[in-house]
């Protein structure tokens, strides 16, 4: 999932580091009203579109 949204796959590594360290961050946060896949996948994609969107917001920035 972490791939599908990327623009350069150097950034691979990075989403992927900030994604496992926000779940780790997060366990504590989980309250078991959906699955354990379902809440680490809606995170991933919330932290994912959340730092495309800060990567593109600073491609304008000169």
């Amino acid at each position: 999932m972490v791939r599908v949204g990327l623009a350069h796959q150097e950034d691979l590594k990075d989403y992927y580091q900030e994604v496992c360290l926000q779940i780790w961050r997060s366990k504590d946060k989980f309250r078991g009203d959906s699955k354990w896949s379902t809440w680490v996948y809606r995170l991933s994609l919330n932290i994912c579109l959340t730092l495309k969107n800060i990567l593109e917001s600073n491609k304008f920035i000169i």
